[in-house]
């Protein structure tokens, strides 16, 4: 199976919908899928996986009130990752 299906199932068995691969890859950007899966792995680290979708989804305020995907969709998924390591450091 390529890489790609096998991200996109991966994340897809986390609860995201093609809708939330489509906010997350912007338009045309397949290769965010990569960026989207990373964070994806890391967040299983630190919250239930029932939660990682929501999360993703959810304005948050570390990121100025934007969702997770919208940003990695605008290709600013360095800012989630940041806030994702603050998190990491404190578990």
């Amino acid at each position: 199976m390529p890489a790609r299906r096998q991200e996109n199932s991966y994340l897809r068995g986390h609860g995201l919908s093609d809708v939330d691969l489509a906010r997350a890859t912007g338009p045309g950007r397949e290769d965010r899928i990569a960026e989207l899966a990373s964070t994806v792995q890391r967040l299983e680290r630190l919250i239930d996986r029932a939660d990682i979708a929501p999360w993703l989804r959810t304005s948050i305020p570390a990121l100025r009130w934007a969702a997770p995907l919208d940003l990695i969709g605008t290709g600013a998924a360095a800012v989630v990752a940041e806030v994702i390591d603050e998190l990491e450091q404190r578990s």
